[in-house]
């Protein structure tokens, strides 16, 4: 199993929006200006609008393709980041999820 955690995304050859839905964390990268996608500008105010459209985008696909909704879920959380992040507390080994 691979430790990362539950995510949906989409990118044009600029930009790439992820969501870990099950945290509520977002990232945005600028691929033109951040190539190795080291500096999250999600909460940039300078990013809001391509942050609002890549979301649009995201989930028209997400309808577009049937993906079901499992935000419910919780994903395997060995450090217990989920727990300092949200106060609930995700399973601590791989057969758990």
């Amino acid at each position: 199993a691979h430790m990362v955690r539950r995510h949906r995304g989409v990118c044009t050859d600029r930009y790439k929006l992820i969501h870990f839905y099950n945290i509520g964390e977002w990232e945005l990268f600028d691929l033109e200006k951040d190539p190795k996608e080291m500096n999250n500008v999600a909460d940039d105010p300078a990013y809001a609008s391509i942050r609002a459209g890549l979301t649009t985008k995201l989930e028209s696909l997400a309808t577009q393709y049937q993906v079901p909704d499992d935000s419910g879920s919780v994903p395997y959380d060995p450090h217990g980041l989920i727990e300092a992040k949200t106060g609930q507390k995700g399973p601590t080994s791989p057969s758990s999820e």
